[in-house]
């Protein structure tokens, strides 16, 4: 059952408490994964590079995998003060395809600045990025 308290997020089905000032961050954090997509659309737009192209291909495929994992495991959503449907694949809850959205991201772009980066980057601004990519990833994975 829905909460009756809990209001949805403007156009979206992530709902959230607003006397609890966390659970708006927790809601904006859950659109990550929309503005991961328009950056790849943007970037190919104004670049025509493949690269975007690639990264989204893998996004695709890791969704795939995604719904695979969840036929096989079988982990129901939770509940609580969630909108949520009981027909077709929005099921099973487990694994989160917003988090492996994400953490496939994040993991790309980590590993693009540790070994493929064009130029040099400072360690200190190196490991402040890592750190906020581990932070955005904690994040939608709690949301």
């Amino acid at each position: 059952m829905v909460n009756p308290d809990y209001i949805p997020f403007d156009h979206t089905y992530i709902v959230y408490d607003p006397s609890r000032p966390e659970t708006l961050v927790l809601a904006l954090s859950s659109i990550f994964p929309i503005l991961i997509l328009v950056f790849l659309f943007s970037w190919f737009l104004v670049t025509r590079e493949i690269e975007c192209c690639i990264i989204a291909g893998g996004q695709v495929i890791n969704d795939f995998i995604s719904t695979i994992l969840k036929d096989c495991i079988q982990f129901e959503r939770p509940v609580n003060g969630q909108i949520f449907k009981k027909e077709g694949r929005l099921v099973y809850g487990m694994p989160s395809s917003h988090s492996q959205f994400v953490a496939f991201f994040s993991v790309y772009i980590l590993l693009k600045m540790r070994y493929q980066w064009p130029y040099p980057i400072d360690p200190y601004i190196s490991l402040f990025c890592e750190g906020l990519l581990v932070i955005a990833v904690g994040l939608i994975t709690y949301s």
